[in-house]
């Protein structure tokens, strides 16, 4: 059980990071865009926490890699809904951040947020097991 959870950590952090790697190239090619720039710096953020508990896998510290996940998982929902879908219209933004949203919809508001379930499920399996 050990080695498959530490197999899907593994895999979870690899798709992640591409993703974040691809909305990075998408944001690198448009005008500035001040949606792009508060989303992807949370999910730099998420991305070190899925990260750090990806590489420092071991049995004794479940409740620090549950905490860590719990973060991500807050961050990175917050990152791709209220970020992404409430930001641009409460503040009126007429830049590219409405084509950065377009260009990205499918890694930031699709894939992304299943990721984080993932981990929410994986991370409430290991809650149970500890008690």
């Amino acid at each position: 059980m050990t080695k498959l959870i530490k197999l899907f950590y593994l895999v979870v952090s690899f798709i992640y990071v591409v993703l974040t790697i691809y909305e990075v190239f998408v944001f690198m090619t448009m005008d500035s865009n001040y949606v792009g720039i508060a989303y992807l710096f949370m999910n730099f953020f998420s991305m070190f926490l899925i990260l750090t508990v990806t590489y420092n896998y071991n049995k004794a510290s479940v409740k620090l890699r549950i905490s860590k996940n719990i973060i991500a998982l807050t961050v990175g929902l917050i990152s791709s809904f209220i970020i992404i879908l409430v930001l641009p219209d409460i503040l009126g933004y007429m830049d590219s951040s409405r084509v950065f949203i377009k260009n990205t919809f499918i890694s930031s508001q699709i894939i992304k947020p299943m990721i984080y379930m993932l981990l929410g499920l994986v991370s409430y399996i290991e809650f149970k097991k500890v008690k």
